[in-house]
């Protein structure tokens, strides 16, 4: 769990935490289950163009594609930055569970992400050591619960 200080007119202390899968998913979802957050075409112009180099330019601005846009109106969902939710835990394997694909496609590293953009699909970073457990390529939201 992240805690995040803001400041008012008085400090306030809020609760925030990455979202669960499941969370992640209904916010990319059409309610007619569409592949992609657009429809069920996939559309270049909707997503950062690939950057195939190898060293990585850095993610577009997150209003840089609208037409990438949620049902909801949430914004680069697909195809920017891998987007960080769960963690699979068991007694042998820590992994982060990732969603939504990058920009970043260095030649030659499918192995380590592959590229799943539909919204029915997943990737996982296995978490070995904290200090090898890293990616430019890798990004995060946080939500809060409904009070």
């Amino acid at each position: 769990m992240i805690l995040l200080l803001a400041s008012t007119s008085s400090t306030v202390i809020s609760t925030k935490r990455l979202p669960h899968e499941w969370e992640w998913h209904y916010a990319t979802q059409r309610t007619d289950g569409c592949l992609y957050p657009w429809g069920n075409q996939w559309d270049a112009t909707a997503v950062p163009e690939p950057d195939k180099s190898r060293t990585m330019r850095g993610p577009d601005p997150v209003d840089a594609h609208p037409k990438g846009a949620s049902p909801f109106g949430v914004m680069d969902l697909v195809g920017n930055v891998w987007q960080w939710t769960d963690e699979f835990l068991d007694e042998h394997t820590r992994a982060g569970i990732l969603r939504g694909g990058s920009y970043y496609k260095p030649q030659g590293s499918i192995w380590y992400f592959s590229q799943p953009y539909k919204l029915t699909e997943h990737s996982k970073l296995l978490l070995m050591a904290g200090s090898m457990d890293r990616s430019g390529a890798l990004g995060f939201r946080l939500v809060q619960d409904a009070r």
